[in-house]
Parts: structure tokens; C-alpha cells; sequence
């Protein structure tokens, strides 16, 4: 063999040894397959996080740090053959999930999703408001303590706008009204369960959802879909849809006009 001519590559089938054997496919598709592992008398295999997959919060541990493996499996059985044959089956699983998470990264314009996507997003979003709504309504401290974070977001909002548009005067502040305020939140703590939620805090509820529906109607007719998007995104992620909202949150939302929006959607 002359120098610097190499003989053609053969691919070849999954190999194992006892200590640790990495696993080796024929099939382009399957970039990294994992690794393939006796532990005692058994045969494992384990496969890594994706590095552009490290954020996703499943591939995070309770502390916020990423996750090194996605699976370590116990394959159950001493046989080597046996146990190379279950961890391509397993492979193909997590190679195919690890593309369809990777196609999800990818940000979709709202314009192009098609109408059936559509109306599936805004109905989990509809039903997404409902029960948050269900859930605050039964929990009157709760529900304040959000109106309360709320208002002074959205009083924030007001001031900065004000002082931009009218330069040396002062901005005519509203008082955060009193069940919103710290004494009154305590209050609603001592207040008696079959009380019920106070009606004013109800009122201040439908009065800020109000306030949110009149912002995205005015976002939307302006051509700003920033408000849609953060309000679409959680639940248009469960139908495999990224609309972008990162991007939205690091660029629009640090303006006054649709940090509220962000607010409401998260809560």
C-alpha cells in the first residue's frame, strides 16, 4: 500500500466489551448512539444530553444544572448479543426524540403556522387562562399577591411612559389600592375560608384582564405580535411549536410595551 492512500472504511456492527463498549452503528441517521456497558453481571446502556439540548428543562437536575445523561438503562440480561440488539432499539428512540426536540428549537413565524395549529394553540390557551383563573379565584391571598405584582408592574410602565412624554412633571402616581397592599393581604390571611374571595379583588381581576385583552388588541392592530407570541408560547411548545418568545423577551419586553403581558403569561 503506497503511502498516503488508505484502504476504504467498513463499517461495523455495535460492539461491547466488559468494561465499557461504545456503541458503533451502519445507519447514517444515528450520529451518537450511546454507550453500552457491563455493570456486575449485566449489560447498560447510556446515552448524553445533546449539548443543544442541555437547556431544555427536562435535561436540568432540581438545582438548575444540566444533566450529563438522558438514560442510563438497565438492559436486563448477560448476553452480549441480546444486549447490543436492545440498545439500537433504544438508540433509534432517543435519536428520533432528540431530533424532534432539535426541529422544536427552531423558531416558527406566527404567519406560517397553519390554521388548524392555529385554533389548537388558542384553545389550550383559553383553557390554560380558565384555570389559572379557577385556581386564583379560590385562593384570595394568592390572587392578590399576583394583582399586587401586577399593578405596580403595570404603574411602572405608566410612570416611564409619563415622564418620556411630559419632561419635568410630576407623574400623578395611583395608590395601590388597600387589599392589594401588604396590611391587607394580611388581613385576607385571617379572613375565614367560607368567606370567599372578596368581590373587590374579583373586580380588580376581570378590570386587569381587561387592561391585558385592550394591549394585545392595540399590539396585534400595530403589527406587534410580541403580545401573542408571549401569551401563545408555553402552550404552543406542548404542539412542538417554538414561536420565539425567547427572543421576544430578551428584545421587545425590556420596553414598556408588553412587559405586563410577560407578567400575566407567567403567572
Amino acid at each position: 500500500m503506497s503511502r498516503g492512500v488508505y484502504p476504504k472504511r467498513v463499517p461495523r456492527p455495535i460492539r461491547a466489551s466488559s468494561e465499557v463498549g461504545t456503541c458503533v452503528s451502519e445507519s447514517p441517521t444515528l450520529k451518537t448512539q450511546g454507550t453500552l456497558y457491563k455493570r456486575g453481571s449485566k449489560w447498560r446502556w447510556k446515552i448524553k444530553v445533546p449539548a443543544a439540548l442541555l437547556h431544555l428543562p427536562h435535561y436540568q437536575n432540581a438545582d438548575g444544572k444540566p444533566k450529563q445523561l438522558a438514560a442510563d438503562v438497565n438492559l436486563d440480561t448477560e448476553d452480549k448479543a441480546e444486549a447490543t440488539k436492545k440498545a439500537t432499539a433504544l438508540a433509534a428512540e432517543w435519536m428520533e426524540r432528540f431530533d424532534a426536540e432539535r426541529k422544536a428549537q427552531a423558531v416558527q413565524s406566527p404567519f406560517a403556522i397553519p390554521d388548524a395549529l392555529v385554533s389548537a394553540v388558542a384553545s389550550r390557551v383559553y383553557e390554560a387562562v380558565l384555570s389559572r383563573d379557577m385556581r386564583l379565584r379560590s385562593s384570595p391571598v394568592e390572587l392578590a399577591e399576583w394583582l399586587a405584582d401586577l399593578w405596580r408592574s403595570r404603574e411602572s410602565e405608566r410612570r416611564a411612559v409619563y415622564e418620556k412624554t411630559h419632561p419635568g412633571e410630576v407623574y400623578p402616581a395611583v395608590p395601590l389600592p388597600y387589599v392589594l397592599s401588604n396590611p391587607g393581604i394580611d388581613e385576607l390571611r385571617g379572613r375565614p375560608a367560607f368567606l370567599g374571595t372578596p368581590p373587590e379583588l374579583l373586580k380588580l381581576l376581570r378590570e386587569q384582564h381587561g387592561e391585558t385583552l385592550d394591549r394585545v388588541r392595540s399590539a396585534l392592530s400595530a403589527g406587534n405580535l410580541a403580545p401573542y407570541v408571549l401569551l401563545s408560547e408555553r402552550e404552543a411548545r406542548k404542539l412542538g411549536l417554538n414561536l420565539g418568545a425567547d427572543a421576544w423577551l430578551g428584545m421587545v419586553c425590556k420596553t414598556s410595551a408588553c412587559s405586563p403581558e410577560c407578567e400575566t403569561v407567567s403567572a
